[in-house]
């Protein structure tokens, strides 16, 4: 492939997933706690997955840096650690997609762990943390299925935009026990998503290696 070819690839992939993540944004499904007007949405299903294939770091941070600059060009919003919880878990959990390095797998959990109990309110909620060992002991154990692959990295995105929104918005002890029984089940709804995904779009390559051969059955000329 040349340097143009790659270029341009990369770029569409940059356009293809900041778009597809602007439209799963619109599904919302449901409040972040700490705030009245944000929501969780469809866009953690797709914005991991930007990270996936050639060049997934380059596509992964072109997104993040897609996603910053609509923020600050058409909403009005200026860069802030709290708009950075809603663009930098989506790149780390993008990053955990494009590398197998304990770097990324092993060392951001960690990482993430170490800031939340480092907090005076984070330290009394220790238990909420514990699920950041997912990523962790996916990575020791070898399982690189899908899905392993999907919850190591929806369990990141979690971990990168709990630390940020804890130290941003003013959260008890109470309120991080309250979301433990909710993570689990929205981040298999996340990890679920993106391997239904991924299968989809493997399942429309196979087939579509078929549509030649269709076409030339139906009688429809093809281009040389």
């Amino acid at each position: 492939m040349t340097r143009r070819d790659f270029t341009i690839m990369t770029a569409t992939r940059i356009l293809f997933f900041s778009v597809l993540a602007r439209c799963l944004s619109l599904f919302k499904i449901s409040f972040v706690v700490g705030s009245s007007a944000t929501f969780f949405s469809l866009s953690g299903i797709g914005l991991p997955l930007a990270g996936i294939g050639r060049a997934g770091t380059l596509v992964a941070t072109g997104v993040a840096l897609t996603h910053l600059a609509f923020k600050i060009c058409f909403a009005g919003v200026w860069p802030s650690l709290h708009l950075l919880a809603f663009i930098i878990p989506g790149w780390c959990a993008g990053l955990y997609w494009a590398s197998r390095s304990a770097w990324i797998r092993v060392g951001i959990p960690l990482l993430c762990f170490a800031l939340f109990t480092l907090h005076p309110v984070g330290f009394w909620a220790t238990p909420y943390a514990l699920y950041w060992l997912v990523p962790i002991i996916l990575f020791y154990t070898g399982y690189s299925t899908i899905f392993a692959t999907a919850l190591g990295s929806t369990f990141t995105a979690h971990a990168v935009g709990s630390v940020i929104w804890l130290y941003t918005m003013p959260m008890t002890v109470g309120n991080w026990y309250m979301l433990i029984p909710v993570v689990i089940a929205e981040r298999l709804f996340y990890a679920i998503g993106m391997t239904l995904l991924v299968r989809l779009a493997q399942w429309i390559e196979t087939k579509s290696s078929y549509i030649p051969a269709l076409l030339a059955r139906l009688g429809v000329p093809q281009r040389s």
